[in-house]
């Protein structure tokens, strides 16, 4: 959650009292996890987050 607040702080130029007020409005994270069929977790490094899309792509492709 501190990872999204900052971002949106960051990309809209928002106070954290405002970017928290935005935050609180969307469907917690956990929720959106449950209705999704993939999920990229890009809390980590670039290289980690590059390998999670290139496996995801490879198995989208092998289905297809």
């Amino acid at each position: 959650r501190s990872v999204q607040l900052e971002r949106l702080m960051a990309r809209d130029h928002l106070s954290r009292e405002e970017a928290a007020a935005t935050l609180e409005m969307q469907l917690p994270l956990t929720a959106k996890r449950e209705r999704s069929h993939w999920v990229i977790d890009n809390s980590g490094s670039l290289d980690q987050t590059r390998r999670q899309v290139l496996a995801l792509w490879a198995q989208f492709k092998s289905e297809c």
